[in-house]
C-alpha cells in the first residue's frame, strides 16, 4: 500500500465515521430545532436590518468581530495516528506531498463556511455602504485569503519548536487580520481585497513549491497531538446529541461547589441523585454543554427586543439543554456501582427528572436576567414560562423519551 492510498483510505473512513454519527444526529428533533432556530434567527436578523441606515458604524463593527473570530478558526485535517510517529518517519520526504494535499483539502472545506458567512453578512454591507452584488465576491476573496494566511500560521509548530517566534507570528497574524478587516469595512473594500489576495496567492505558491517550512523536518509529536485535540473537539460537538465512545472525558474536582452539592444531596438523599448531581457538575461533557448553551442563549436574548422571539429562543435553549441531559440515565446504568448495587428503574428516572427540572429552572433564571436587557420588564415573563416548561419537560417528556429509547 502506498502512502497516498493509505491516507485516501483514512480519509474515506474518517468521512464514513462522521456520516455514521450524522445519521443519528439529524433526527426529527434536530430538524425541528434547526428550522425553528433558522426561522427565529432569520426573523430577528431581518428586523435588525430594518434599523440599519447608510453609514452606520456599529453594525460594521459587529461584522468585523464576526469576521475576525471565524477567520481565526479551522485546522488542518491531518488524519495522523499515534503509530505514525514511528512508521512514517522514514517516509518524511514522501509525506510532504501528502501534507500539501491535506492542507489544500482542509482549506477547500473551510471555504464553504466563508461563502456562507459572506452570504449572511452581505446585507449589512448593502445597508451601510451601498455596495453592489459584485462586491460580495471581493468580500469572499478577502475572507478566504485571511483564512489561508491563518492556516499557514497554524502550521508553524509542525516544523519549529521556538515558542517565542510562534507567539510573535500569531501576534503578527492578529495584526494583519485586524488591519485588513478594518480597511475592508471602513476604508476601501476593493483595494484591500486585492492586496490581501495577492499576499495569499504568493504565500500559496511558495508553500506548494516547498519554499515555506519544508526545509525543516516534521515535528511528529506535535502534529499527532494536534490531530488528537481536533478529533476530541469534534467528538465533544457530537456528544451534545449522542454518546461518543471515543471521547476522552475530563473530570474536575470543583471544590467551590462542595457546599451547594452537599446541601442538595442532604435534601434529596438517594444514591442516583447523589451520583448524577456530581456527574453533571464535574464531568465537562455536561457542565460545559450547559454553560455554552446558556451563554449563547443569553447573548441572543440580550439583543432580542421582540417578546415573542425572545420567548421562543428561551424555550428552544431550555429544550436543547434538557434533551442533552437525558443520557444521564445511561451514565448510571453503565456505572459499576449501580451494577453491583442495582436499583429499580423508577428510582433512577425520578432522580433524572428532578435534576433536569432543577437545571432548567436555574438556566431560566439566568436567561431571564439577560432578557431584561433586550425586552425590559416584559422579559420577566420568561422566568415563570421557563419553570413551567422545565416541569412539563421533566415530568412528561423525559419518561416518554426514555421509554422510546428502551
Amino acid at each position: 500500500m502506498t502512502l497516498k492510498s493509505l491516507f485516501q483510505k483514512r480519509y474515506t473512513l474518517y468521512l464514513k465515521n462522521l456520516l455514521k454519527y450524522a445519521r443519528h444526529i439529524v433526527n426529527d428533533h434536530f430538524v425541528l430545532v434547526f428550522f425553528l432556530l433558522i426561522g427565529v434567527g432569520g426573523y430577528t436578523y431581518s428586523q435588525f436590518l430594518e434599523t440599519v441606515t447608510l453609514g452606520m458604524v456599529a453594525p460594521r463593527c459587529f461584522v468585523l468581530l464576526l469576521f475576525f473570530m471565524l477567520t481565526s478558526t479551522g485546522n488542518i485535517t491531518l488524519l495522523l495516528e499515534s503509530a505514525d510517529r514511528v512508521f512514517l518517519l522514514p517516509k518524511e520526504r514522501e509525506f510532504q506531498k501528502i501534507f500539501k494535499q491535506l492542507t489544500l483539502r482542509s482549506f477547500a472545506s473551510q471555504m464553504i463556511s466563508m461563502a456562507l458567512l459572506t452570504f449572511v453578512t452581505f446585507p449589512v454591507f448593502v445597508a451601510t455602504l451601498d455596495t453592489s452584488p459584485i462586491e460580495s465576491l471581493f468580500i469572499f476573496l478577502a475572507l478566504i485569503s485571511l483564512k489561508w494566511l491563518n492556516l499557514l500560521t497554524k502550521m508553524y509548530p509542525f516544523f519549529y519548536n521556538q515558542k517565542e517566534d510562534e507567539r510573535k507570528l500569531k501576534l503578527g497574524m492578529i495584526g494583519i487580520k485586524f488591519l485588513t478587516l478594518t480597511s475592508l469595512l471602513f476604508v476601501n473594500l476593493r483595494i484591500t481585497t486585492i492586496i490581501i489576495t495577492l499576499m495569499a496567492v504568493i504565500s500559496a505558491v511558495q508553500f506548494l513549491k516547498g519554499k515555506i517550512y519544508f526545509k525543516q523536518f516534521f515535528k511528529w509529536e506535535t502534529m499527532i497531538e494536534k490531530e488528537e485535540r481536533r478529533m476530541q473537539k469534534i467528538y465533544q460537538l457530537i456528544q451534545m446529541f449522542i454518546d461518543v465512545p471515543h471521547l476522552k472525558t475530563k473530570i474536575r474536582r470543583l471544590k467551590g461547589l462542595d457546599k451547594p452539592l452537599n446541601w442538595l444531596s442532604n435534601r434529596y438523599p438517594t444514591a442516583p441523585y447523589y451520583y448524577i448531581l456530581r456527574t453533571i457538575t464535574r464531568n465537562s461533557e455536561y457542565s460545559m454543554l450547559i454553560l455554552r448553551v446558556t451563554i449563547v442563549g443569553g447573548i441572543l436574548l440580550a439583543v432580542t427586543e421582540s417578546f415573542t422571539t425572545g420567548m421562543l429562543l428561551g424555550l428552544l435553549f431550555l429544550y436543547v439543554i434538557g434533551f442533552q441531559l437525558i443520557p444521564l440515565l445511561n451514565e448510571m446504568n453503565q456505572s459499576p456501582q449501580f451494577q453491583i448495587y442495582p436499583l429499580t428503574m423508577s428510582v433512577k428516572v425520578k432522580a433524572v427528572k428532578r435534576l433536569i427540572f432543577q437545571v432548567l429552572s436555574l438556566v431560566s433564571i439566568v436567561l431571564t436576567l439577560f432578557a431584561l436587557n433586550g425586552q425590559g420588564v416584559v422579559g420577566l415573563m420568561l422566568l415563570p414560562v421557563g419553570i413551567i416548561f422545565g416541569f412539563l419537560f421533566s415530568q412528561f417528556y423525559v419518561p416518554w423519551r426514555i421509554e422510546r429509547i428502551d
